[in-house]
């Protein structure tokens, strides 16, 4: 299983890492780059309706329903004081994710 997990990781490293190193050489045409401009909007929507859906279905711990509210209001005041998806989501989730790990 282990090792599974370890390839998996690489190959994801790979297929990711290959279209960063090959940003200069790599021409994507107008209909992909336009597709791609839609990847972080959909990205937050998805964190969202996720969070929405954990809320919904929550046992009714109040302490679930703070992190998983508290980060969705992170991801909304970063977006609207940065205006950057990028950074609403990276921050939304590690705000995420270290609550869940040290309060849950």
């Amino acid at each position: 299983m282990i090792t599974l997990i370890i390839g998996m990781a690489i190959l994801t490293f790979f297929t990711r890492a290959l279209f960063i190193l090959a940003n200069d050489k790599l021409r994507l045409s107008k209909n992909v780059t336009i597709a791609l401009s839609y990847t972080p909007p959909v990205v937050l929507t998805v964190i969202v309706v996720t969070t929405m859906k954990s809320i919904a279905q929550s046992d009714g711990s109040l302490l679930e329903l703070f992190v998983s509210f508290s980060s969705l209001l992170v991801a909304a005041l970063i977006v609207y004081r940065f205006r950057s998806l990028f950074m609403a989501i990276s921050v939304s989730l590690i705000y995420y994710l270290i609550f869940k790990v040290l309060v849950i």
